[in-house]
């Protein structure tokens, strides 16, 4: 019953892989010499327009003033320094203008930063074209996608060309790394992934029971499927199967985050920038479970609620120091 009303939930909500918004939250945890930042972002708010640009360019100035003090520490006072290690949910660059998720690794790469190190934890590029294409489906809208992609850490795949087969070798090579991962992990790591892997897997069976179903073929590019199948909208059986691919690799996504920061060693500092939920998940299953302290947090995220704050330069200046 509990796995028929998460189904349920799925079909009924509609979802949307952002890569904008504003950073809404904060904290410190630490679990004994490991610090790790959560940074909670919501995306796709039209009211943050403005703070999004601040955001970025406040974020990045303390970044390289972290840069700076570690250097200064490092070599006059003969400091260890921890690296700062950021994880990042970087979305593909779709607003005309700028965006943490979108923008800020480039500006923190473009010039070698002493003390940081950034990572694309972004996994999902099939299945983010795939959902990109069914929710902004119009009549005779196929043409206005020649030009869109999705990129992952590893993949890039161009809408016009994205494929239900190129959805499911997306999930494979996901998987192929979490199974690595957990095979290396402690006990209360593995407890943590089963839960969330039985409840990925389910929905993923879910994904193969609709194209079963609806003989979906899997080799044909999604626009050239959709302009056949729907003259003036989409058929319902897609859209149950999109937010079922939404769903599956969310949770993907989830995992890949615990597992990357539970590997990687309390040397470094870490830092999760990160959607709310992902930022949540991490929270409530990582820190909730493994003995973290929360050592110092400031805004508030919550669940179906109007979200108003936005971190300030102050706030943000608070938990990114050494």
């Amino acid at each position: 019953m509990m796995k028929c009303n998460l189904f349920l939930s799925v079909i009924l909500l509609t979802f949307s892989f952002g890569s904008e918004g504003v950073l809404v939250k904060g904290a410190q945890w630490n679990m004994g010499e490991k610090e790790t930042l959560l940074f909670f972002d919501v995306h796709n708010d039209s009211r943050f327009i403005e703070q999004e640009k601040q955001e970025l360019e406040s974020l990045v100035k303390i970044v390289k003033r972290y840069s700076q003090t570690a250097g200064i520490l490092e070599k006059y006072f003969d400091h260890t320094v921890k690296p700062l290690h950021i994880l990042i949910e970087e979305g593909t660059y779709r607003r005309s203008h700028e965006t943490i998720l979108g923008s800020l690794a480039n500006y923190l790469t473009e010039e070698p930063l002493p003390f940081v190190i950034v990572e694309n934890i972004e996994q999902r590029a099939a299945s983010a074209a795939v959902v990109d294409l069914i929710e902004d489906f119009t009549p005779g809208f196929i043409s206005k996608f020649t030009c869109n992609y999705r990129a992952s850490s590893t993949q890039k795949f161009y809408d016009h060309l994205v494929t239900f087969q190129d959805v499911l070798d997306e999930y494979s090579l996901i998987d192929l790394y979490l199974d690595e991962a957990y095979s290396s992990s402690c006990d209360k790591v593995k407890e943590i992934h089963e839960e969330k892997m039985d409840i990925t897997k389910y929905f993923y069976d879910k994904i193969l029971e609709e194209i079963t179903h609806n003989s979906i073929p899997l080799h044909e590019a999604l626009p050239s499927l959709l302009k056949r199948l729907g003259q003036t909208e989409v058929p319902p059986y897609l859209k149950a199967l999109e937010k079922l691919i939404f769903t599956t690799f969310s949770c993907l996504l989830d995992l890949y985050v615990l597992h990357r920061i539970v590997s990687i060693p309390a040397t470094h500092k870490i830092m999760l920038i990160a959607g709310a939920d992902h930022s949540r998940y991490v929270q409530s299953e990582i820190m909730g479970h493994l003995d973290a302290e929360e050592t110092y947090g400031c805004g508030e995220y919550r669940l179906h609620k109007d979200t108003v704050h936005v971190l300030t330069p102050e706030e943000l200046t608070s938990l990114i120091t050494l």
